[in-house]
């Protein structure tokens, strides 16, 4: 038999080992002994005269007990003795407390033990605040947080520890630790209104503003996720209900989702490596089965299955981007060679090739854009802007990571009228706005007016029309629309700005909702007996001279006239 003394000034310096056994998920005693197949512990200095804590054969059970008060020890006790002999007193007392109400049930996993350690806890610091001063506000919040340390050092090493986790009713427990309800003043209009908090057992502090803490969630996702989905849920939909989340729910389901993600992503991690085919096959076989539900108004899903199966979407494209990422590989990063990228095909193992077309039908099937646009995003943080831009270029094999629109929009770019505009726009900006300065050396020189005059003549995408408003433009003789000259801005050189673009826009616009706002523009003659449909005809003058309305007293200040009987 061997005694094991345990004082007071001995708990730290043993502590480390025990966090270590706990932390991979084994069953080892905190302060055991090896060589003695029964155990007598002595927790000296904690008491006038030594208690005898006799454990027999030491059970895992009576290990928990010991390693709990042990870490009331460490983070309450100790050091309390030489600033407040009373505090000490009194703390010593409540070792022996926590140590009677965990010795029938010490798993802290379930809800009885656990009720027990809230209430010591909460009973010791009310008895505690009472030992010091009024003006002792810095001891009562020193005290509260060396409370709540212990109570949080509790919950992560005993509550979640192994590979089993704490039962429902202490999740639930652990949950309303988040939240509090303060009684209002009797002339409030609410006489209670609720709180978030820290994790502690404590009320006495609240949050000034409401925050949404991941801490029990994190714990909860370090186990599998069936069997913790039902408390998951169950948090979730408590914090839907809550009447600051009423307006806007976004952040919330961002936060469980990126929780979701980085518990998978841990989870893959601490798995056995594998060769990228099985991870790039286990990827794209997941976004064929969920393909079907993709399909589904996303607005409508709340629950937990649903942002865990967003979550692993979101880590399958980020495959995605380190396969598109390789593109990279070898070819430098200046912009020719993006473009001769852009004209290859892709120089890819077929695992990979497969996981791609996997993941493009993916985004292109599922109806929904938001996938592909945080692929692009995601593509942009890792390789830049200019990388991502040259998947635009026509027949690039990988141009299906935009969306439709983009793509679209990038045709029309490279259409002729398009081009005709932003040619038109780009001699305003470029040279007819050089009219303004005040040092005319920066006006346009002859020289550079006839090259420019030359290339407008001899430009295929201009039309007769568009060279003659190009012309006027570097010319600056465009009578309504020249730059005035030295000083030429604030309001008047807006309206300029916006009547160029609205001649260039005009001119090189292909619709036929353009045809008579052209005309009015530039051939005004041709619209003398042209009908344009505007507001409905005012009837007011004819309505005046009606019979039977000689005594109507009429209202002309509305917008469409109204009358009132005087007799009424």
């Amino acid at each position: 038999m061997c005694d094991i003394e345990l004082h007071s000034h001995e708990v730290q310096g043993r502590r480390s080992g025990t966090g270590r056994a706990h932390s991979t998920g084994r069953t080892q005693a905190p302060f055991a002994c090896t060589q003695a197949p029964s155990l007598c512990t002595r927790i000296r200095g904690l008491s006038p005269s030594p208690v005898p804590l006799v454990v027999s054969q030491a059970p895992l059970g009576q290990w928990t007990r010991i390693f709990s008060v042990a870490l009331f020890v460490e983070h309450v006790l100790l050091g309390t003795e030489d600033h407040s002999p009373e505090l000490h007193t009194l703390l010593t007392d409540y070792v022996f407390s926590l140590d009677k109400c965990l010795q029938g049930n010490s798993d802290i996993k379930t809800l009885r033990p656990f009720s027990a350690v809230m209430a010591t806890l909460r009973e010791c610091k009310d008895r505690a605040s009472k030992t010091f001063t009024r003006v002792a506000i810095e001891q009562h919040a020193r005290f509260r947080h060396l409370c709540t340390s212990f109570f949080v050092d509790l919950v992560s090493t005993l509550c979640f520890k192994d590979n089993c986790p704490p039962s429902r009713d202490v999740v639930q427990e652990l949950l309303s630790l988040l939240f509090v309800e303060k009684t209002l003043l009797r002339d409030a209009p609410q006489r209670h209104c609720e709180h978030t908090k820290s994790l502690s057992p404590f009320d006495d502090m609240v949050d000034k503003t409401p925050v949404i803490r991941s801490v029990v969630l994190k714990l909860l996702l370090k186990y599998s996720f069936p069997e913790v989905k039902d408390c998951i849920q169950d948090h979730l939909s408590q914090l839907e209900q809550k009447p600051f989340l009423a307006e806007d729910k976004t952040e919330l389901y961002v936060l469980f989702s990126s929780c979701l993600e980085d518990s998978i992503h841990e989870k893959n991690s601490a798995l056995p490596a594998q060769g990228d085919s099985t991870y790039l096959q286990e990827d794209g076989q997941f976004l064929g089965e969920c393909l079907p539900r993709c399909s589904r108004d996303p607005g409508l899903e709340a629950s937990i299955e649903y942002l865990q199966e967003t979550a692993r979407i979101r880590l399958c494209l980020d495959r995605a981007c380190e396969v598109l990422s390789k593109l990279l590989e070898g070819s430098g990063k200046s912009p020719l060679s993006f473009l001769s990228l852009a004209q290859k095909s892709l120089d890819l193992a077929e695992e990979q090739r497969q996981f791609l077309r996997q993941v493009e039908r993916f985004c292109t099937q599922s109806g929904n854009d938001w996938y592909r646009v945080y692929l692009v995003r995601r593509l942009v943080s890792r390789q830049g802007m200019e990388f991502v831009q040259s998947f635009l270029q026509p027949d690039h094999p990988a141009q299906w990571v935009f969306p439709q629109e983009v793509q679209a929009q990038q045709a029309c770019r490279g259409s002729q009228t398009h081009q005709a505009t932003y040619l038109l726009l780009a001699l305003f900006r470029e040279v007819t706005t050089l009219y303004r300065s005040q040092n005319t050396h920066l006006h346009p020189k002859p020289q550079e007016l006839k090259a420019l005059g030359k290339f407008i003549k001899e430009s295929q995408t201009l039309s007769p029309d568009m060279r003659d408003f190009a012309t006027g433009l570097v010319t600056n003789d465009l009578p309504l629309l020249r730059t005035a000259g030295p000083g030429d801005g604030g309001l008047a050189g807006m309206v300029t700005e916006l009547a160029v673009h609205t001649a260039a826009t005009l001119l090189c616009g292909q619709h036929r909702v353009l045809e008579p706002l052209r005309n009015l523009a530039f051939s005004p003659a041709t619209m003398a007996r042209a009908f344009l449909p505007t507001m409905p005809q005012d009837m007011l003058a004819q309505a005046r001279s009606w019979k039977g309305l000689e005594r109507v007293q009429w209202y002309s200040t509305c917008p469409v006239p109204w009358s009132q009987s005087s007799e009424l």
